[in-house]
C-alpha cells in the first residue's frame, strides 16, 4: 500500500505543531484521525516516526530521515496550490528577503521584474545586509528568505544553491599587478590586501584556501563585507578580493586580475528556516530566484 498525501500532511503537521491535538486543529480534522494516519504511516515504514514522551512529541531516527522528503512534498503541494489559485494567496501577502550586497545584479533585477509582473499586489521587502545579519534575520523569522554566500555559519538553514562565482583580485591602477590579466595563486604570498572580517563567508573561503596551499598574505586591513565597499578602499590600500562579476569599470584606475587555476570560489544560496516550509509568497519568490539563476547559467 502506497503512502498517501494525508499521511504526509499529518506527519508534517504533528512535527510543526509539536503534538497530535495541535496538529488536528491546524488541519481541521479530529485528533483520532491524525493518530490513525500516523499509525498507517508507521505501519508502512515498519517503524515509529514519533516518540511520545508525556506531552512532548519528538522525531525518532526514522522520522528524522523522512523529514526532508516530507518538506519537499509539502513545498511542492504549496506551489501547486498557488498555481491553481492563480497567485491569489500571494496577493496582499508580504515577503521579506535579505540580499547580500554583492549579489549579481542581473539575477536580482530579473527576479524582481518577474515577481512584480506575476504578483504586482504583493508586498516585497528587500533588505541589503551582510550574510551574518541575513542568517540571523532568517533564524529569528524576521526574514522569510535570505540570499547570501554560505559556509558553516548557515548550517542551521535549509539552502538551495543559486550559483557559484569565481573570486579574483581587484587592484589599484598603480599596483604592481595592475598590468597582469592573470597571475598564479602563489603570487599572493606576502600581498597587502583588504578583506572582510572573519565572520564573512568570503574571508572564510580565502583563509581556508590559502591555508590549505600554504600561502601567507601580508598586511590585512579589514573592510566591509560587500565587494563595492572594499573596492572603495583599493585606490588607497592597493588590493582586495571580489567576484569576477564585479563591475570594475565602476572604479576609476582599478583592474581585475584573475587567479590561474585558483580554487577560490564562493557559492551563493537562497536560505530559509530549516524547521518550516516557506510561505506561498516566499515560495513563489524562491522559485523565481532559482529559475533566474538557471537562466543566467545557461
Amino acid at each position: 500500500m502506497a503512502i498517501d498525501l494525508q499521511q504526509v500532511r499529518c506527519f508534517f503537521a504533528v512535527y510543526e505543531a509539536g503534538g497530535f491535538t495541535a496538529a488536528a486543529e491546524a488541519l481541521g480534522i479530529t485528533q483520532p484521525a491524525v493518530s490513525h494516519h500516523i499509525r498507517r504511516l508507521e505501519l508502512q515504514l515498519g517503524a515509529p516516526v514519533f516518540e511520545r514522551t508525556g506531552k512532548r512529541v519528538l522525531l525518532t531516527p526514522v522520522g528524522r530521515r523522512i523529514l526532508e522528503d516530507v518538506r519537499q512534498i509539502i513545498a511542492g503541494l504549496q506551489r501547486l496550490d498557488l498555481r491553481a489559485a492563480g497567485g491569489r494567496e500571494v496577493v496582499q501577502a508580504r515577503v521579506a528577503c535579505g540580499v547580500f550586497p554583492s549579489l549579481r545584479s542581473e539575477l536580482l533585477t530579473g527576479a524582481l521584474r518577474a515577481f512584480q509582473s506575476q504578483y504586482a499586489e504583493a508586498e516585497l521587502v528587500l533588505e541589503e545586509q551582510g550574510e551574518p545579519e541575513i542568517v540571523q534575520g532568517v533564524r529569528l523569522g524576521r526574514l522569510d528568505l535570505g540570499v547570501f554566500p554560505a559556509v558553516g555559519a548557515a548550517a542551521s538553514l535549509h539552502l538551495a544553491r543559486l550559483y557559484d562565482e569565481e573570486l579574483c583580485l581587484l587592484v589599484a591602477g598603480g599596483h604592481a599587478l595592475a598590468g597582469r590579466g592573470e597571475i598564479d595563486i602563489a603570487e599572493l604570498e606576502g600581498l597587502d590586501i583588504v578583506l572582510p572580517a572573519r565572520r564573512y563567508a568570503l574571508r572564510q573561503v580565502v583563509d581556508g584556501v590559502l591555508r590549505a596551499v600554504g600561502i601567507e598574505l601580508g598586511t590585512i586591513v579589514e573592510g566591509g563585507g560587500g565587494d563595492a565597499g572594499r573596492a572603495r578602499l583599493v585606490p588607497v590600500l592597493g588590493a582586495t578580493v571580489v567576484g569576477t562579476t564585479y563591475r570594475a569599470d565602476a572604479q576609476e584606475s582599478a583592474a581585475l586580475v584573475r587567479l590561474a587555476g585558483s580554487p577560490l570560489t564562493r557559492s551563493i544560496y537562497a536560505g530559509w528556516r530549516d524547521d518550516r516550509v516557506p510561505s506561498p509568497a516566499a515560495g513563489a519568490l524562491l522559485e523565481i530566484l532559482l529559475r533566474e539563476a538557471e537562466r543566467l547559467a545557461a
